[in-house]
């Protein structure tokens, strides 16, 4: 049985591994043909049009500082974010120096994820992704001049607490998309679910566990009976 303080330990744990990371920018790197930042051991690089730069533009846009621009004179073209692990990309605020009106389309590489297309309003846009599993991804538009602030990813680790799963217990379907459905438990005295931040969501008793109203993500579930608690890795899609 897993006691009280190996218990929180893991829950620290998880909140620690999977704790969201803000690329603003403000230690990034110029390498010449690409711009990168790293934060906790994860690296985000920059790259696509011929003049890539970083610009402090006075938190213009909404942005926080300094952006990841990259100026092109052929419009249709394309820049690529990649990182040195799989993360979970949450969002992004986007920007057309131009001040315009123009939809940007986020194409991501690796995970099952779908592409997003965001519609920017005078210049800038919050897009929201949501992704899992996330190796990179390209952003398409007809215009000429990118920025890019606030990238907001979480480290798609997971801390090991293989030692605490009992083969007996299924979840299924893992990833989710609705219900998540348990079997092989005797009498659970409580489930629990939570984010990447370690807050509680859903507290039941039931074999099943409704994600409908949950947004995509990486979240932990606690499973707790007579015999002992464990802790397992939920996708919701």
């Amino acid at each position: 049985m897993i006691n009280k303080i190996t218990l929180l330990f893991t829950l620290i744990t998880f909140c620690t591994v999977n704790a969201q990371i803000t690329f603003e920018w403000e230690t990034a790197i110029d390498n010449g043909d690409n711009v990168s930042e790293t934060i906790d051991g994860i690296t985000a690089t920059f790259s696509g049009l011929p003049d890539i730069d970083i610009e402090d533009c006075g938190g213009c846009f909404g942005s926080s500082g300094n952006l990841v621009v990259s100026q092109g004179t052929i419009d249709g073209t394309s820049v690529t974010f990649s990182f040195s692990e799989p993360v979970i990309v949450n969002s992004i605020l986007a920007i057309d120096g131009n001040g315009t009106n123009i939809d940007y389309t986020f194409i991501p590489s690796g995970g099952d994820n779908s592409n997003v297309i965001v519609s920017l309003n005078a210049g800038s846009a919050i897009a929201t992704l949501n992704w899992i599993d996330v190796n990179s991804f390209t952003v398409n538009s007809s215009g000429s001049l990118f920025g890019f602030d606030n990238l907001l990813i979480n480290d798609d680790s997971f801390s090991s607490t293989d030692n605490y799963v009992d083969d007996t217990i299924k979840l299924f379907p893992n990833p989710v998309q609705d219900i998540l459905y348990l079997e092989g438990i005797n009498t659970p005295t409580s489930i629990k679910v939570y984010n990447s931040l370690g807050e509680l969501l859903i507290s039941t008793r039931e074999e099943k566990v409704d994600f409908s109203g949950i947004s995509k993500g990486v979240y932990f579930i606690e499973i707790s009976t007579n015999k002992d608690v464990q802790i397992r890795k939920i996708i919701k899609q």
